[in-house]
């Protein structure tokens, strides 16, 4: 695979670009795949259902034996739109599912990689988990 790589580089190099246009096209490869891979920082307010009820577009009670067989539990926005939050354990997400949450992290495709989220308790939401104060707990070998 790297011998053809290097084998494609030379030929353009040599057959089509003089040495500015090779350097040029190949920062253009080079940070193309770094721009697509970044995400978009969001703020989302919505509920935590479970994944299965959402994907068939189920009503699924709140209980604690349904909640306990679901695999996993996404952000699930007004207008129907759905995301995973992937660096959120099951248990957390569990915790709190079924709940009108607000999540902030950063979006790509259908998955946040979450910093915070938050429970709406009456009128005010509640900080319940972030991804500093998780690092911070890692570091001091807790938890």
């Amino acid at each position: 695979m790297k011998r053809g790589i290097k084998q494609l580089l030379n030929l353009i190099r040599k057959n089509t670009l003089g040495r500015g246009g090779f350097a040029f096209i190949l920062a253009v490869i080079l940070i193309i795949p770094a721009t697509v891979a970044a995400g978009k920082d969001v703020t989302y307010e919505g509920t935590l259902q479970g994944a299965n009820c959402v994907h068939y577009k189920l009503e699924c009670p709140a209980d604690e034996a349904h909640i306990t067989m679901e695999h996993d539990f996404v952000l699930l926005l007004p207008n129907g739109d759905h995301y995973f939050l992937t660096n959120l354990s099951r248990i957390t997400k569990a915790r709190y599912a079924t709940r009108s949450v607000r999540v902030s992290g950063e979006i790509k495709d259908h998955e946040i990689w979450v910093d915070k989220l938050e429970v709406k308790e009456g009128s005010q939401y509640r900080q319940v988990w972030s991804w500093k104060q998780q690092q911070e707990m890692y570091k001091g070998g807790g938890g």
